[in-house]
């Protein structure tokens, strides 16, 4: 169920400064063990972000990567490279069955390597693709997974301060854009492909500053499918997210 593995979905969600945590708790009945605090440290290898102020340290995979394609056609025909032995990627499921038809009509993938780490060179190679929109290695936080997005959220300590964000957007290439139910002064940018920066990186930068009440990046993440409604499997357009790529044709 969903994206062809084990009623695992990946979710955009655009909050104000969310963590990890956050995106844990918009499920609370479906875990039951007491979630632990944001893991600290210093280690170079580990990427980080700001959650209000403290760093939360996440660990990046090697041997997986999450795709984000134009459009489902592209993602179609990728598995079907997968299919033929083109790629030495193999889609991500934790039930292992050969699971590679799905009825969704998601635009991304999860995959995993058959041959160990993935390489910065096969990494930029799927990211030039032009049917890939992006290309990133999977990160974890907790023992969930977690992938980039290219878009990141700000909130200025100051209206007046409006011109410290554009012109900080218009050196790394930001498109700029907000909300009105977000709040004052809290603004959204994202990165265009190609950029040579990612979300994370210039969401610290943008904090690093002193000028943003917070910054912090939008990610896709893990979320287990676990309704506690007995009567969840007759309500059927429940599994509709809008363009996020799971079941349609009625979007909540």
């Amino acid at each position: 169920m969903f994206f062809g593995f084990s009623s695992i979905m990946f979710v955009l969600l655009c909050i104000e400064a969310c963590s990890p945590l956050d995106f844990v708790n918009e499920t609370p009945d479906c875990y039951s063990e007491e979630l632990a605090t944001a893991t600290k440290g210093s280690n170079a290898s580990d990427i980080f972000y700001y959650y209000f102020g403290e760093k939360i340290i996440l660990q990046e995979r090697e041997d997986m990567l999450f795709l984000k394609f134009v459009d489902n056609e592209s993602r179609e025909l990728f598995l079907k490279e997968i299919l033929n032995g083109i790629s030495l990627l193999k889609v991500y499921n934790p039930s292992g069955e050969l699971q590679f038809e799905s009825p969704d009509s998601s635009d991304i993938l999860i995959l995993e390597s058959g041959a160990g780490a993935i390489t910065d060179d096969y990494l930029a190679e799927l990211s030039n693709r032009e049917d890939v929109v992006l290309a990133s290695r999977i990160l974890e936080y907790q023992g969930r997974f977690m992938a980039r997005n290219n878009v990141f959220a700000a909130k200025l300590k100051s209206t007046s301060d409006l011109r410290v964000l554009e012109d900080l957007a218009a050196q790394y290439g930001c498109e700029v854009w907000r909300y009105e139910w977000t709040g004052e002064n809290v603004y959204y940018l994202s990165l265009s492909k190609g950029s040579e920066w990612d979300a994370i990186t210039l969401s610290n930068l943008f904090f690093e500053t002193g000028m943003f009440e917070f910054s912090s990046p939008d990610f896709f993440v893990q979320a287990e499918l676990c309704s506690t409604d007995a009567y969840y499997a007759d309500q059927w357009g429940l599994n509709s997210t809008l363009h996020l790529g799971l079941p349609s044709p009625i979007s909540l």
